[in-house]
């Protein structure tokens, strides 16, 4: 009788808990949804703002894509100086991507 008596009580406490943990999140996920949505829409049509956004953004790309030029062309340049012959397959290889 206790061991029934016991594993159900387990089973309820099991349910409850679960329940608890999903409403929990549902209310902190909802309240989280309900004030950032609208606030990414209402940042959005604001024109000048989207427009910082898009500067910034383009900046950064700008930046990484210099430095991965500079890389490239540092690793071409050792290539060179180890092996001449490798540079040519390399840039062959790179133009056949273009």
């Amino acid at each position: 009788m206790f061991l029934i008596c016991c594993s159900e009580n387990l089973k309820v406490i099991g349910i409850t808990a679960s329940n608890t943990w999903g409403l929990f999140l549902l209310v902190l996920l909802y309240g989280y949804g309900l004030v950032d949505i609208p606030r990414t829409v209402w940042w959005s049509s604001h024109i000048q703002y989207t427009l910082n956004q898009t500067y910034f953004r383009v900046a950064k790309l700008s930046m990484e894509c210099s430095e991965t030029q500079e890389k490239y062309e540092d690793t071409l340049e050792v290539c060179h100086l180890q092996c001449p012959v490798l540079l040519c397959v390399l840039i062959d290889q790179v133009a056949s991507y273009m």
